[in-house]
Formats: structure tokens, sequence, C-alpha cells
């Protein structure tokens, strides 16, 4: 009995076929395509404590509006039209109430901006999609104070170069977010998903964006990869050859469009393309062939998910066409567990498998590989059986080339034939959830940075931080770090568990977490004393001579006692390091400085009593700075000083600004 759902046919010569016809003064590549697809990067930060919530997400996505290279393209680096935009949106609440001066709501919806893709073939025969320099989004955000959104970092995105279809995600990027205004301790993840097909296909369009391409209507020339799988019924969509297998027919049911594929290149008669088909024997009782062969070091289990790879079937897409008539074959692959009733997880055809950037774990080019996420019992054995269905079909061109098909004769299977199949059993056992390893652990101030590792990679979603300083069901990370604000004084203990989020649940280990513990010395959110006695003095020098000027600034306060050292800012810039002093000097405009050619007149006209004038202190010479000093402390926050503005003539110095 075949196990598995009919697919969509010949969409494996599809690619093969338009690379063999092309003609070029230089052999073509993967990446000359043509290419269609698009990458959506999810951005999301978060911060949670009883004096404020902050909740930030932007969604970055690219789509490529142009098939072939451009122009501007080289021979190694294809350049292809696209568009990026974001949108999104977040909200903060300060404090108690929900007045306007403690909430805020901000949404961000920049339109599609032109944008270009770099797609290009690897030495190690894969392809590489990348992105360009960075665009900026201005004023497409309402509700708060932000100006612009700069474009995300497109993300890495790389598979084999035989394959029609490179998916994946969505993807944990191990990325930190820095938002502007995001308050201190903020956490934050970044996931992102792509979908590129290659030789005429239409990728499902990304999430919240219309399908480009084909009316709805329209089967996708490609089926979708069999990058994700889940436990559940076989899909109802209807079969590509609506009659029985094993069943010729002359002409398909009527009314059906879904058997017809564009194949080939400008009208050009193709013979022979592939390898020549095994001889198999027909069954259409229990699988009779050799089942798949798998890759042990490809077959991989972590505890929210199961990889498996096995070699390409010599049966996929082999095709002898013959203007008008033509045969082609294909081997169509389904999972099944055993304790899930036999229910059917996956299927799909060998063209377009699961490869590359698309799977957890890497697998060798050229093969088939399926990922069922699912929650996995530590320790317990489930057994996969992967079954391989071989079948054939005729077909014949039913058009020639036009530009509605961009100039690709249109072929139709007319018949569909079974050829046996073949099944091999995986036996997986569970692996048992890692704990992680501590890396650093830093406190101070009344908060704590928590930094970690896995002893390995076990691909999780996750991590879920319980403990002090935090909800009572805790936080989640998606990455290795975490730094926790507002603590009181005394030995505080925090426990961190991986965990998988899976279509069955979260799986996760709480007895397995790692467990932490920080003393923290005593701490009063009462700021510490503030400097007082600021004292700013101005000094300028010159040298006529070299024709160089400068202004020194000196700037003394009184000692605060209990403090750890100082910080001197100058119009809310930091112009020191902590320093143990209660005095600093610094260059006005160091460098910018220069001895005026008036100042320099008068100095070598021997006339002195002009320094002394107004025109010493006019607006040419007359400058300021506003200094203020913090006091640190371990104990407590900083004591900050008022603003001292400082007025001062730089004569016979000038930076070039003003009037003469």
């Amino acid at each position: 009995m075949t196990i598995g759902i009919r697919v969509r046919l010949l969409s494996v010569a599809t690619v093969s076929l338009i690379a063999s016809g092309r003609v070029s003064t230089q052999a073509p590549s993967a990446a000359d395509g043509p290419w269609a697809g698009w990458a959506q990067c999810q951005l999301t930060a978060q911060f949670n404590n009883a004096g404020q919530t902050y909740l930030h997400q932007q969604i970055h996505t690219w789509v490529l509006t142009g098939a072939t290279p451009l122009p501007t393209s080289t021979a190694a680096i294809k350049q292809f039209a696209a568009t990026w935009q974001v949108t999104g949106q977040g909200t903060r609440q300060r404090g108690q109430g929900g007045g306007p001066g403690n909430n805020e709501q901000w949404t961000t919806a920049g339109q599609p901006m032109p944008d270009t893709l770099t797609i290009r073939q690897t030495a190690e025969g894969n392809v590489r999609i990348g992105g360009a320099a960075q665009l900026r989004s201005v004023g497409t955000t309402t509700g708060t104070v932000l100006p612009y959104v700069d474009e995300w970092t497109f993300p890495v995105i790389e598979g084999p170069a035989t394959q029609t279809s490179i998916s994946g995600g969505p993807v944990p990027q191990g990325l930190a977010v820095n938002f502007p205004g995001a308050p201190p301790g903020t956490t934050s993840t970044v996931t992102c998903s792509w979908n590129f097909v290659r030789g005429g296909g239409v990728p499902q369009p990304p999430p919240g964006a219309a399908a480009a391409g084909p009316s709805p209507t329209t089967p996708p020339l490609i089926p979708a990869p069999l990058a994700t799988a889940t436990a559940g019924p076989a899909p109802t969509t209807p079969p590509l050859i609506p009659v029985p297998l094993a069943t010729a027919t002359a002409e398909p049911a009527p009314g059906t469009t879904d058997n017809t594929l564009s194949l080939g290149t400008k009208g050009t008669a193709l013979d022979n393309i592939g390898l020549a088909p095994p001889r198999l024997t027909a069954d259409p009782g229990p699988c009779k062939l050799a089942g798949p062969v798998v890759f042990a070091d490809a077959t991989v289990a972590t505890p929210g998910a199961v990889q498996m790879a096995w070699r390409r079937d010599p049966w996929v897409g082999v095709t002898s066409l013959r203007p008008p008539t033509g045969v082609t074959t294909n081997v169509e692959y389904s999972v099944t567990r055993a304790d899930l009733g036999g229910t059917q997880m996956g299927a799909g055809l060998a063209s377009s498998p699961s490869t590359g950037s698309s799977l957890p774990f890497p697998i060798p080019g050229e093969n088939v590989a399926f990922v069922h996420a699912a929650k996995l019992e530590e320790g317990k054995t489930y057994v996969y059986k992967i079954r391989a269905r071989h079948f054939h079909q005729d077909v014949r061109m039913i058009a020639a080339g036009s530009a509605a098909t961009n100039y690709f004769p249109v072929w139709q299977a007319t018949a569909n034939y079974e050829d046996g199949c073949g099944e091999t059993a995986v036996t997986i056992t569970a692996p048992r959830i890692q704990t992680p390893v501590l890396t650093n652990l830093g406190n101070a101030k009344g908060s704590v940075t928590i930094d970690w590792k896995m002893p390995s990679d076990q691909r999780q979603t996750g991590f879920l931080v319980l403990g002090a300083g935090l909800p009572s069901n805790g936080t989640t990370v998606g990455q290795t770090h975490i730094q926790i604000n507002e603590l009181p004084a005394g030995s505080q203990s925090w426990l961190i568990a991986p965990y998988w989020d899976t279509p069955s649940g979260r799986a996760i280990n709480a007895s397995t977490g790692l467990r932490v513990t920080a003393t923290l010395a005593p701490w009063t959110s009462t700021p510490g004393p503030p400097p007082t006695g600021i004292l700013v003095q101005a000094f300028p020098s010159s040298d006529p001579i070299a024709n160089s000027c400068s202004v020194r600034i000196n700037i003394n306060w009184a000692p605060v006692p209990g403090t750890t050292g100082y910080t001197v800012y100058n119009d809310n810039a930091a112009i020191s390091a902590r320093i143990p002093l209660t005095n600093f000097s610094f260059s006005y405009k160091e460098g910018a400085l220069r001895l005026s050619d008036l100042a320099r007149g008068v100095l070598l006209q021997g006339i002195t009593a002009i320094g002394g004038s107004d025109y010493v202190n006019g607006p040419l010479f007359k400058r300021g700075v506003n200094i203020k000093v913090v006091a640190a402390f371990t104990d407590r926050p900083d004591g900050v000083s008022g603003v001292v503005p400082y007025s001062f003539s730089t004569y016979p110095c000038w930076d070039g600004l003003g009037d003469r």
C-alpha cells in the first residue's frame, strides 16, 4: 500500500532543463537564477520589573523583485533587485496607573525601499545569499521620538547549488538588539526565516505579505521544501494526477490544470537529460526495494527534534524528453513513527529536500533530510520509518513557449505508473537535557550579570530563568546572558534551564538546570551626595612663531565622603574615565583652534593693550562649556552634581566660527 501524498510532478526537471539550455560565453551557475524569494527577521526586546515594562518588536523583510542579475553584477557575484521594509510596534509602562505620562505606544510602518541582494556560488559548491549596504527608513515611526530605523543585518543564508529551494527558519541568530531608549537590562531575541527558489518557482510569501507571481488558484511550480514537519494527518491537497496510480489516461480530468508544468529553455529540443532509469520491479504489495541509505552522522536527536538524512536515490530526476513526448521519473519520501499510530508526518519529492541552512545540523550534499519537531522523553526509544515510493510518468508537450511562460514549453503528464517502494527503520533514543555551564558571574549596585554556555549544541529554543528579581513564572531569554537589576542585599539564587518549544508543547527539565547563587552588598535606591564647589577656569596659550593655539580647561571640586571615584561630563558626554582625584583638566576643541590672523597682526605690531579690551570678549572669541561631576558609590546610585555653565574667551585662539 502506498503511503504518502501525490505531489506536483516534474519539478526536478525544471531547474536541470533550464540550466542545460542557456547559451552564454561563460558557463552559467546556480547564482544566475532565475531566483525568487524573501528573507525576514523578527527582533524582540523586552524588560519587566516592578517599576517598568517595555516591549519592542520589529520585522525586517527583504523581497526579490528581479528574477535575473542586474547589469552591475560581476562574474563571481550576482546582484538582484530587491526591496527592504520594516514594520513594528512597541509599548512602555512606567509605575502605576494609565495616565498619558505613564504609558507609551508606538508603531513603525515603513514602505518598501529599493535594495539589492547578492547571490554567488562558493568554491564548496554552495549558493550564498547576502545583503548590501545598510539602508535607513526615516520618519516611519509614530507615537514616540524615533526619527529613523536602520536596516537589520541580512541573515547568513547558504545551501547546496544543486537544490532549487533554499529555505529555513525561524532560526535564532544569537544576536542582541539595542533599540534606542530601551531600559538597561532589556533582553532581546532575533529569529530569521527565508524561502528562495530557483528556476521559475514561486515561493510561499513571507508572513504578513501577499504572494508575488501567479494568482492563488495557480499552484507553485516548485513544491514546498521538506524543512519542517509535525505529527498529524496527511495534507488534503488534491493529487496532481486525478486518476488512480498505474492507470493511464490520454487526457487529464476536465478542468484540471495542476498537472502542467513549463520546462525547457527558449523552446530548445531536449533529449535524455539526467541518468538512465535503473531497472526496478513495479509491485503494488509490500515494499521490496532496498530502503533509503541513512547517514548515521547526520541523524541527530535533541530534546525537541529529530533530524534524519539519507542518500538521494538515483531514480530521482531522470528525464528523457523528445518533443512532443517524454518520460520522467521521481521518488516520493514519507516518514512515519510507530508510537504515533503510523500517522504520516511528512512527504515530498526528493527534488526539494531540506538541506543546508534550513536544517539544525549539516548533512552531506546532494541528499535528502527530514526534521520532526516534537518533545522527546529522555531515554525513550522511538522508531521512525522512511519510505521511498518510486514512480514514473508519460508526458507530452501541449504548448510551445510563449511570453506568458517565459518562453518555456508547457508539458503535461498523461499517465502515472507505480514502480515499487523501499523502506528503512531508524531507531532514535532521546538524549538527556544538558546542564548549562556558568562562565561569568558579576554583581554590583544591586544588580547581577550571569553568563553561561551549553556543553554541546542541543539547538535549544532558549532558556527559562527563575529567581530573585524576576516574575514568579520567570523570564525567557534567547541568548546565554542575563542582567537582573534592583535586587535586595544578601544571598540570592537563580535557576537557568534550557527549553525547546515544539508543536507538541515545551520540552524542559528544571532538575537539570544550572543553579547560581550570588551575595549582593547592601544597596539603597537613594542616590549618594553629589560633588559641590565645582570651579571651572580657562587658560588660553599661543605661540605666534609656530602659529599654534590652545585653551586648557581646569576643573576642581570638593571631596565627597564614601565615593569610589568621579566622572566628569561636558554637555552630558563623559570626558573622563572614573578617577580618584578631585581635579581634572582637558583641552577645549583640541587641534581645532588656531591663532587668528587679526590677533597675529596685532601681536606682530607690538600692540598689547587690546588684550584687555572688549574686542577680546567679543562674539568672535566667546565660547562656553557645561560641566557636571558624578560621584560613584558601591551601595547606592551615583551622586550627580548640577550643570555648571562656564563662559570664557579663547583670545587669541579662534576655532573658525562666527564673523570677523
